[in-house]
């Protein structure tokens, strides 16, 4: 059986994400340039990366993938891109904040897509769990405990 969190799982996600993105770009009536975008988390929480693939039918130069949030632009930390078809593209940001965030995919000065989200903002964590119960060891008359 396959590990999904280890690397192996990861490589299978990506490449199930990209096969649907390629079948979103080839689908309707979509232009020839036009692009499929897959945003995970798919619900973004603030204090997370988010992890953005994008892909279409055709190789497109200079291709940036950007996301803008409440403060402006923020750069990616990781942008990949690969031959196909399909052509895609992978890139990374911190959403440091809550709020709505703007995700698009340009070349040339052109939009090849867009997608909106909001953002939520990062539950608090859960309270400290309490220890256990002290059992009375073995010999322990204090306790009750039986020799």
């Amino acid at each position: 059986m396959l590990d999904e969190r280890g690397p192996a799982g990861s490589a299978v996600r990506t490449a199930m994400a990209l096969l649907g993105l390629a079948a979103a770009a080839w689908a309707g009536e979509a232009g020839a340039d036009s692009v499929a975008l897959l945003l995970s988390p798919r619900i973004p929480v603030a204090g997370r990366s988010l992890r953005v693939l994008a892909a279409g039918r055709v190789a497109v130069s200079n291709a940036r993938v950007e996301l803008t949030g409440p403060a402006g632009k923020i750069a990616s930390s990781r942008l990949r891109s690969g031959g196909g078809p399909p052509y895609w593209w992978s890139a990374e940001f911190p959403v440091r904040e809550e709020g709505d965030y703007k995700i698009t995919v340009t070349a040339g000065g052109k939009t090849l897509a867009g997608s909106g989200f909001r953002a939520r903002a990062a539950k608090p964590p859960p309270p400290p769990t309490p220890p256990p119960p002290k059992l009375p060891r073995r010999g322990d008359r204090a306790g009750g405990g039986v020799e």
